[in-house]
């Protein structure tokens, strides 16, 4: 049997490491948690997440749940989001994790809960995100904290409701940072307001 030589990986930086992963896809750099104990956690601090893609592609962000679908599907695609937003909570957005994320996308649908993607954001808030991408495919909920509109970390902010949505907005708008802003499809109740 051929000797396999020595991890050469694992010493290197933590720093290092972390980009490496920041490369992968989320579902590979989650998968790399086997390899060792100390490999267990280095996922949950990578710069860049990226889940867009979580499903798998017969159950993508952007398909249209027919309301003729069985139920049985139905309540799959919901067992799926229900488990995808637990491991969320107990890895990602558990309390000892508090590294600064420079590129957070997700894509939500109707399996998920408004209320726990609004405690999501206001926890890439407390950790400083820098670009977040949201997709958001809620009928009426809005996730979207107001917190985030007077954040000083985003330099990039893109919210895709996918239907019109309206945006409540702060009395005052302070992104200091930023530099790209893309909102698609958000209605504006007040003209004042917006303009300011």
């Amino acid at each position: 049997m051929e000797d396999v030589g020595e991890d050469m990986i694992s010493k290197l930086p933590e720093s290092i490491i972390h980009h490496v992963l920041s490369l992968l896809p989320i579902k590979c750099a989650v998968s790399t948690t086997v390899l060792s104990k100390t490999w267990k956690n280095q996922w949950v601090c990578v710069p860049v997440f990226d889940f867009r893609q979580w499903r798998s592609i017969t159950h993508s962000p952007g398909t249209v749940v027919n309301v003729e679908t069985s139920n049985a599907n139905v309540l799959i695609r919901q067992k799926d989001t229900d488990k995808f937003m637990d491991f969320l909570d107990s890895t990602f957005f558990s309390n000892n994790n508090m590294s600064t994320i420079q590129k957070f996308y997700l894509c939500c649908d109707i399996f998920f809960d408004a209320i726990r993607v609004r405690e999501w954001i206001t926890g890439l808030i407390k950790r400083k995100v820098e670009e977040l991408m949201l997709t958001v495919n809620f009928p009426k909920a809005n996730p979207v904290p107001s917190d985030l509109l007077t954040c000083e970390s985003p330099t990039a902010l893109d919210i895709d409701f996918v239907k019109q949505h309206v945006l409540e907005f702060p009395q005052a708008v302070s992104l200091p940072r930023l530099k790209k802003l893309r909102l698609s499809y958000v209605l504006f109740k007040d003209r004042a307001a917006t303009q300011k």
